[in-house]
């Protein structure tokens, strides 16, 4: 089936309905602060116990930022003030400056699968020219950067934690994004502050570190699963994404919000299984076992064909 076959029947599903993105919130913010408090209180009988319960609450901090992305997109609630507020105090809970994020993530739409225009929110790709045009060292570079442990590791901190601190890509483009930046530092630091100061260290290290850095893990994980399957060059961000919904395994959907296909990404699904052959759901069940993680190590693109493929 045509990408533009996909817009056309998936064109129903994105308006969104204000009881279902109230849903939807509330069924993802209320049991991340439940477990939050929950594990913080467990602190005092076994810091690994707290430390558990805060990995388990990584999936609903995945989810929050995947409703910041449909406020970024003006999907989650018909009045985009209302949306755009809701992201911004969603930003300080997954450490992402909203305004910049999302004029960051516009340009990645606008760019995506365009080897010409590589560079803003997307992940390092070389072409197979580029890559052998480069010294050993360069190709070493490349390899350190698409390793599993690098880019699922090293980048995620980076990213949350150092990158997010600053208009990273728009310092010189309004002061609107240094703003975003510096207002939601602030709100972080005092956020942490009084955690710190109510609760000591041990709840920044043992509930606020773990929940943080294996959500942006999975955070990473997604984002690579969506942007690197081998017909990613030339399909454009909704051909994409269909796609990336269905490399993710049915049982993780409820944690990603179907990739943010829509809003009222549980709907969607009736719209898949209506279209799809009965194989492509099959082989949707195998695809990630069988390439997602050890593809990263190296990938390249191939100008000529439009196609992505391994080292």
């Amino acid at each position: 089936m045509q990408p533009s076959e996909w817009t056309r029947i998936l064109a129903k599903y994105r308006e969104p309905i204000f009881s279902r993105s109230i849903f939807e919130l509330t069924v993802t913010l209320a049991p991340f602060v439940a477990i939050w408090a929950l594990a913080w209180w467990t602190l005092s009988i076994s810091p690994w116990l707290a430390m558990a319960l805060a990995l388990a609450n990584a999936a609903f901090l995945v989810r929050l930022f995947m409703i910041q992305h449909d406020c970024g997109h003006g999907a989650f609630f018909k009045d985009r003030r209302l949306g755009d507020w809701l992201g911004r105090f969603l930003g300080v809970l997954t450490l992402t400056p909203y305004d910049v994020w999302r004029k960051s993530h516009s340009i990645h739409h606008a760019t995506t699968g365009n080897l010409d225009k590589r560079g803003v929110g997307d992940l390092p790709i070389l072409t197979v020219r580029e890559y052998r045009e480069k010294k050993w060292i360069g190709r070493a570079m490349y390899r350190l950067v698409r390793n599993p442990i690098f880019l699922f590791g090293v980048v995620p901190f980076y990213m949350f934690f150092l990158q997010h601190r600053l208009p990273v890509g728009l310092m010189r483009s309004g002061w609107q994004y240094w703003f975003s930046a510096m207002a939601t530092n602030v709100a972080i630091g005092a956020a942490l502050g009084a955690i710190g100061w109510l609760g000591g260290w041990e709840v920044l290290l043992f509930v606020f570190l773990p929940t943080m850095l294996l959500a942006a893990i999975t955070g990473m994980w997604l984002f690579y699963v969506q942007h690197q399957f081998e017909d990613t060059l030339g399909w454009g961000i909704a051909w994409a994404v269909v796609l990336a919904a269905l490399f993710v395994p049915f049982r993780l959907q409820p944690a990603t919000l179907g990739l943010t296909l829509s809003t009222n990404a549980a709907l969607v699904d009736s719209a898949f299984k209506s279209h799809l052959p009965k194989a492509d759901w099959d082989l949707q069940n195998a695809l990630p076992r069988a390439c997602l993680i050890p593809t990263a190590m190296g990938v390249l693109a191939n100008a000529e064909i439009n196609k992505t493929g391994g080292l």
